[in-house]
């Protein structure tokens, strides 16, 4: 699920994995997403990560849920 401040640039992915799910990985296809910006992605957990947008554009944000019944949680800031 995704939450696109678009006059903030920024936002924030929430993101699942169903206690009976083979999928340890998803990519998603996200809104409001500009060619000629980086955007950083901040994981609650801790960490970071930057990817451009034409690439956000092109191939979409690919995330991965090793644990079943587990969820994530993202902010990302255009820059």
């Amino acid at each position: 699920m995704q939450y696109d401040r678009p006059d903030e640039d920024d936002g924030l992915i929430i993101a699942c994995r169903r206690e009976n799910s083979p999928y340890e990985k998803a990519c998603y296809k996200l809104g409001g997403v500009k060619n000629n910006k980086e955007y950083v992605f901040y994981d609650a957990d801790g960490g970071e990560f930057a990817i451009s947008g034409k690439e956000l554009g092109e191939k979409g944000l690919e995330l991965v849920i090793s644990q079943r019944r587990k969820a994530k949680l993202y902010f990302y800031k255009a820059r």
